[in-house]
C-alpha cells in the first residue's frame, strides 16, 4: 500500500526541494514582511544621512559657500582665460587679471550705488510717515502696535518691581537676570560687511586656484580611476560640468541684466527715485526662480511708492512688471537656453527651499547652479540616470 522509499531517494527530494508540499500563504506573507523590514531599514538610513547632511552642512557653511561661489566664478571665468592664454599671456597672470577685473567690477558697482542707497535710506522713515498718513488703516495698525509693545514693557516693568517687594533685601531666593545687549541696525550692517568682505575675499581666491590647477586636479580626479573608459567619462563628466555652468551663468545674467535695464527705464518713466538702483536689485532677484518674480513685484511697487501714492500708478507698475516678466519666462528664457537646462520646475522649488533653509540667502543664488551639477553628473553614469530622469523635465522618453 505504502511505497518504500530509499535514503538515496530522500537525499535526492531534499536537495531538488520537490515532492514536498509548498505553503503559498505564508512564503508570500514571509516575503511581504522582509519587504517591509528593508524598507523601513532604508527609509531609517536615509533619515539619519539626511539629517546628519543638514547638520554638517550649516556648520560647514563658512567654508562651504565660498567653495561654491569660487567654483561656479571659476567656470564662468575659465572660458576668457583660454582666449587670454592664446593671446601669449601666462595662465597664472591670465587668472589674476580676470580675478582682479571681477574684483574691480564689484567695488565699482558698489561705489557707484552707495549714494542713492544712502539717501534711499535717509528718505525712509519720511516715505513711511506719508504713507501712514494717506492710508488710514495703516496708521492705525501701527499706533496700535505701538501701544501694545508700551504695555508689555509696562507689564515687564511692574512685575520686575513687585519682585523687588517682595525680596528688598537680596536674602533668600536670588535670580540674576541678563539681558543680551543688541547693537542698531549700524552695528548689524557693520557685522553683515564683515562677513560679506570675508567670503569674497575666500571666493575670490578660490577662483584664482580654481582657474591655476583646475585642469590638473581634474586630471588627477581621473587618474585614481584604474579602466580607461573612466577615467574618459570622468573628464568628459568634469568638462561638461564646466561648461553648462558657465552658459548657463552668462545666459542668465544677460537676460537678468535686460530685464533689469527694462524694469528701470519702466520706474523711470513712473517718476520713482534711483531706477538703476531699483533695476539692479530686481535684476539680482530674478536670478532666484519664482520667489524673485514676486520679490521684484514688491521692488517695483516699493519703489513707484516712494515718489506717487496713487492708485493707478500703484496698480500699473506691477501689472506692466508683471507682463515683462511672463514674456521674458515663457518666450525669452526657453529660447535662449536652446532647451539645454530642462531642470523639473517642483525639483527646482525644492532645492531653493532647502538650499535656503540650509545657508539663508546665498543658498537662494547657490541652489540652481547646484541643481544643474548634479544632473549633469547624473546624466553621465549609468547608475544615477534614475535620478536624472527625476530631476530632468521632458528626459523620459
Amino acid at each position: 500500500m505504502y511505497q518504500q522509499i530509499s535514503t538515496g531517494e530522500i537525499q535526492k527530494l531534499v536537495a531538488t526541494g520537490t515532492g514536498f508540499a509548498e505553503k503559498p500563504q505564508e512564503s508570500t506573507l514571509s516575503d511581504w514582511q522582509q519587504l517591509n523590514r528593508s524598507w523601513l531599514f532604508t527609509a531609517t538610513l536615509v533619515l539619519i544621512f539626511t539629517t546628519l547632511s543638514a547638520h554638517l552642512l550649516v556648520f560647514a557653511s563658512s567654508v562651504l559657500i565660498p567653495l561654491l561661489f569660487g567654483f561656479y566664478l571659476a567656470a564662468l571665468l575659465y572660458t576668457p582665460m583660454l582666449w587670454l592664454k592664446k593671446l601669449y599671456i601666462p595662465e597664472a597672470l591670465s587668472a589674476l587679471i580676470l580675478v582682479l577685473l571681477v574684483l574691480g567690477t564689484l567695488v565699482g558697482s558698489l561705489v557707484l550705488l552707495k549714494e542713492p542707497a544712502e539717501q534711499w535710506l535717509e528718505i525712509a522713515p519720511d516715505i513711511l510717515s506719508k504713507v501712514q498718513s494717506q492710508v488710514p488703516e495703516l496708521r492705525e495698525t501701527m499706533i496700535e502696535v505701538q501701544s501694545r509693545s508700551e504695555d508689555m514693557e509696562d507689564l515687564v516693568d511692574h512685575a520686575m518691581a513687585a519682585g523687588d517687594e517682595v525680596n528688598p533685601t537680596g536674602t533668600g531666593d536670588n535670580r540674576v537676570v541678563v539681558t543680551e545687549s543688541r547693537g542698531g541696525w549700524k552695528d548689524q550692517l557693520v557685522v553683515s560687511l564683515t562677513s560679506f568682505t570675508w567670503t569674497l575675499s575666500i571666493t575670490l581666491i578660490l577662483c584664482y586656484f580654481f582657474l591655476v590647477g583646475g585642469d590638473a586636479l581634474a586630471r588627477n580626479i581621473s587618474a585614481t580611476f584604474r579602466r580607461r573608459s573612466k577615467r574618459i567619462t570622468s573628464l568628459k563628466v568634469i568638462r561638461k560640468v564646466r561648461s553648462q555652468l558657465a552658459q548657463y551663468i552668462v545666459v542668465t545674467m544677460c537676460v537678468n541684466l535686460s530685464f533689469g535695464l527694462l524694469i528701470a527705464v519702466l520706474l523711470w518713466l513712473f517718476g520713482a527715485e534711483y531706477p538703476v538702483l531699483w533695476g539692479i536689485l530686481v535684476g539680482l532677484m530674478r536670478y532666484i526662480p519664482y520667489i524673485g518674480n514676486v520679490l521684484s513685484l514688491v521692488a517695483v511697487t516699493a519703489a513707484v511708492a516712494t515718489n506717487n501714492l496713487e492708485v493707478t500708478y500703484l496698480i500699473v507698475a506691477p501689472a506692466s512688471t508683471a507682463v515683462l516678466m511672463f514674456i521674458c519666462g515663457n518666450f525669452v528664457d526657453p529660447f535662449v537656453h536652446a532647451r539645454q537646462f530642462q531642470l523639473n520646475p517642483i525639483v527646482i522649488f525644492v532645492s531653493i527651499i532647502f538650499w535656503s533653509w540650509i545657508w539663508g540667502v546665498a543658498g537662494l543664488f547657490i541652489a540652481v547652479p547646484t541643481l544643474l551639477v548634479i544632473a549633469v553628473i547624473c546624466g553621465h553614469i549609468k547608475r544615477l540616470e534614475r535620478i536624472h530622469l527625476i530631476l530632468c523635465s521632458g528626459s523620459a522618453k
